[in-house]
């Protein structure tokens, strides 16, 4: 996988300082939380082990990113049903397709210059698989 950045579309933003136009810098970045999988099934699985960890740490006991656990899985509302000013984290949780449209809609909404992704995901394997896909995404 290769790190792709670019440099800023229209020149320093607010809070950049002016040296930052004189060089390849990001000036706006996103970030995103991207479960990705073969499919939309296989991909809410396995945002479980992210959505239990972060209810143990809400709840004041943190613990290491768990298995997948079914009784953690629960309806994933697409990014652009809600108002990004209502969304207070944005995950991309699915199949390629899906995972393309959410990253999608994620850009033309926040026009970052550069995309931060993690995935959360208990097996190495599967994480891997992700990220593979996020970047052909991205390609």
């Amino acid at each position: 996988m290769q790190h792709r950045c670019v440099r800023g579309q229209g020149g320093p933003r607010a809070g950049v300082g002016a040296e930052a136009a004189e060089h390849d810098v990001v000036a706006g970045a996103g970030g995103d939380r991207v479960v990705a999988a073969d499919t939309d099934d296989e991909a809410r699985l396995l945002a479980t082990s992210g959505r239990e960890s972060f209810a143990s740490l809400r709840r004041g006991t943190p613990i290491a990113l768990p298995p997948p656990n079914p009784a953690f899985e629960k309806d994933v509302v697409p990014f652009g049903r809600l108002p990004l000013a209502e969304v207070t984290s944005i995950a991309m949780v699915g199949s390629p397709a899906t995972v393309r449209e959410g990253i999608r809609a994620f850009v033309a909404q926040t026009t970052p210059d550069e995309l931060m992704i993690v995935s959360h995901i208990y097996d190495h394997a599967a994480r891997v698989r992700s990220y593979e896909i996020a970047d052909s995404i991205a390609s």
